[in-house]
């Protein structure tokens, strides 16, 4: 086996976030650090469009060589890439890497601050994409683009929501121009 210091970016642990790995109790730096351990000790390796990308069964590490660290740029799920992809990976290496996450503790105050992001529970959109607000009916975080698909702002327990009020406070002639009323109307 052969020693690689591997670099997390914070787009990576982002997107591993994303990809549902926060069923976790902890979702620290140790966590991230031995998922992507695992990931590159247990995965097979391919060459694909000038980076390296190291599969699982379950993830995808896109990944470039820097001075000799590993850089993890992104993560993604094996399953939703291309089948160009996964018939390449056919011809794939065993990894006999034993990686070493260099910057745990960065990792870990990145972790913390997501922890306070809120995210859409439907598609999982954040603040920064779209408005979110806390459905009464369903009991969940939902964005603007998902509160029609869940039952809309149209009934009365809506009114309290920001969403709802956002709807029921527009006037009926400009109802059309609203973002939310613009994605309701279709």
């Amino acid at each position: 086996m052969t020693y690689i210091r591997v670099y997390v970016t914070r787009h990576a642990l982002e997107r591993l976030w994303e990809r549902k790995a926060r069923g976790y109790r902890k979702f620290n730096g140790r966590v991230v650090a031995d998922i992507i351990s695992n990931i590159i000790r247990s995965g097979y390796i391919i060459e694909w469009r000038g980076g390296l990308r190291v599969s699982t069964s379950s993830y995808t590490l896109a990944c470039t060589l820097h001075e000799g660290i590993l850089v993890v740029k992104t993560v993604m799920k094996t399953s939703e890439l291309s089948e160009a992809y996964r018939s390449a990976l056919r011809r794939a290496r065993k990894s006999k890497l034993k990686p070493i996450v260099v910057n745990v503790e960065q990792l870990d105050r990145w972790c913390r601050s997501l922890g306070k992001v809120r995210w859409c529970e439907v598609c999982g959109a954040t603040r920064d994409i779209e408005t979110l607000a806390y459905c009464k009916l369903h009991k969940i975080t939902a964005c603007s683009y998902c509160c029609p698909t869940l039952g809309g702002p149209y009934s009365a327990e809506c009114k309290s929501c920001k969403l709802g009020q956002q709807y029921w406070t527009t006037p009926r002639g400009y109802r059309e121009k609203a973002p939310l009323a613009k994605l309701m109307s279709t």
